[in-house]
């Protein structure tokens, strides 16, 4: 707004299209003279004719009857008789401004100023400053999706929707509270039970068998002790001299018998053979010597047959002992190997009972830690996201602000050039007024004499009048502060 430029577009709208004031204001606007001046082409010629200016008695437009006024004062004086009245008079320059000055000023003083134009304006929220309060009340979540806020003309400013909120928004970081309220609860869930107590430990269950087959190991150990004690008895018993005995077939001496009774009909036989044979062959004497032989070698084949069979009887018995000792403690061994082998799956049960708890304790550690980790980041998404809403409704407001101060500046400036413009005839007849006064005190009066013998001339009267004009004047001067006369050093206006 530039109120000289304002001031001119009303000087040439009441001097040259035919204006009054009061009708200025509205024609810059309807034809957007402030920011187009070239369109006071387009304006029409007023009601009034083009000199009205001229004919009133307004300061600064003509000279508002001065001259005229001057001129008759001079002729006035010029009339008088030589002997007549007395009169004083100012100097008639002076009486002149006084005369053209003073119905400007009854004028005005009787004319009020309208202030239709003049009351202060608050510049209208704009649509920056809208978007910027929808967008915080959506992030709070008073205010809905789907919802806006209206325009107030009244107030010049953005209500709530009509009946309030639907109660459908959602805060911008809602999202994010409500997941990290998840992960919460979902590490919560890991620890507690429904009821609000301490679940059990994932790997509680583990950690009992892992015990029960610590048990079982141990027990297994000590049931190991004498698992061979039994092998190694009957082992024992069959060491020592008469460890055979056991092993010898009962049925042997009937063997033996049976083989030297064989063996006895054989050698009956061989000596019947002899016997038959030997009238032929032999004489008497070797016949004997020939049967002793043969009854003392089937003695022998006898006796050794026996012998045979014995020492294979007690040489199978012996080996029978031995092996039957070697199975025993065989036996003895794998049942300590056994009792070994229970213990050692046990106890490696038992490892693995133990390492299963570690980790499922472990898992549920890193259960709780990335839960809690995913809480953390959705917390943080949530700080993050309400801290960059409020950087950009804070940028957003802060424009609308800005908008609006400037049009606050801009209708402050419109009013004050109003204002101007409304009171500048007064400010012209204060200056006025302040330069009658010092003229005041620069001229000085002169004495006119008049007797024409019996009534009044209109002359007198004229002057009476203008006498009274110049009391007015000199009591409005009188209010006013005295000033140097900046006419004094102009020939013949101090007489």
């Amino acid at each position: 707004m530039s109120p000289p430029l304002y001031q001119r577009l009303v000087d040439t709208l009441m001097n040259e299209y035919g204006y009054d004031y009061d009708a200025t204001p509205d024609i810059i606007e309807k034809f957007d003279l402030m920011f187009d001046p070239g369109n006071i082409e387009l304006v029409p010629n007023g009601p009034f004719n083009e000199n009205q200016f001229a004919t009133g008695g307004r300061a600064g437009f003509e000279d508002g009857g001065y001259a005229e006024t001057v001129k008759d004062l001079v002729k006035a004086r010029e009339d008088l008789p030589a002997e007549s009245i007395t009169v004083n008079q100012d100097n008639p320059y002076y009486e002149a401004l006084v005369s053209s000055y003073a119905p400007d000023l009854a004028v005005a003083g009787n004319t009020p100023i309208p202030q239709d134009n003049l009351v202060p304006e608050v510049a209208k929220q704009n649509d920056a400053q809208k978007i910027a309060m929808e967008m915080q009340m959506r992030q709070s979540g008073a205010l809905g999706p789907n919802e806006s806020l209206t325009y107030n003309s009244t107030t010049g400013t953005f209500d709530m929707p009509t009946g309030g909120s639907d109660g459908s928004g959602i805060a911008g970081y809602q999202q994010y509270l409500d997941n990290a309220t998840t992960a919460s609860g979902a590490a919560q869930n890991l620890l507690l039970n429904p009821d609000g107590t301490a679940a059990a430990s994932p790997s509680a269950g583990a950690i009992a068998s892992a015990a029960n087959y610590g048990d079982l190991a141990g027990q297994a150990a000590i049931d190991g002790q004498g698992a061979s004690d039994q092998y190694t008895t009957a082992a024992e018993g069959y060491t020592g001299a008469n460890a055979y005995s056991q092993f010898m077939s009962p049925y042997q001496q009937e063997i033996i018998d049976a083989t030297q009774a064989d063996m006895a009909n054989q050698l009956a036989q061989q000596q019947a053979q002899l016997g038959a044979s030997a009238g032929n062959a032999f004489g008497g004497g070797r016949f004997g010597v020939a049967e002793g032989q043969l009854a003392s070698s089937g003695a022998l084949g006898s006796a050794l047959a026996g012998a045979q069979l014995r020492t294979a009887g007690y040489t199978n018995a012996q080996q029978q002992a031995a092996q039957a000792y070697q199975q025993q403690m065989g036996m003895g061994s794998q049942a300590m190997q056994q009792a070994q082998q229970n213990q050692g799956l046990y106890s490696q049960a038992q490892q693995n009972q133990l390492q299963t708890g570690q980790a499922q304790a472990g898992q549920l550690q890193n259960q709780l830690q990335n839960l809690g980790a995913q809480s953390q980041m959705q917390q943080g998404l949530g700080t993050l996201q309400s801290s960059l809403a409020a950087q950009s409704i804070g940028g957003i407001g802060q424009m609308g602000a800005q908008q609006q101060a400037q049009a606050q500046t801009v209708l402050d400036t419109n009013r004050a050039a109003r204002r101007q413009i409304a009171y500048e005839p007064y400010e012209r007849l204060s200056f006025m007024g302040n330069q009658l006064t010092g003229l005041k005190g620069g001229y000085g009066q002169t004495q006119f004499t008049s007797n024409p013998g019996g009534g009044t001339s209109p002359t007198a009267g004229i002057l009476g009048l203008l006498t009274g004009g110049v009391g007015l004047a000199t009591g409005i001067a009188g209010m006013m502060n005295p000033a140097p006369n900046p006419f004094a050093a102009i020939s013949g206006m101090g007489q």
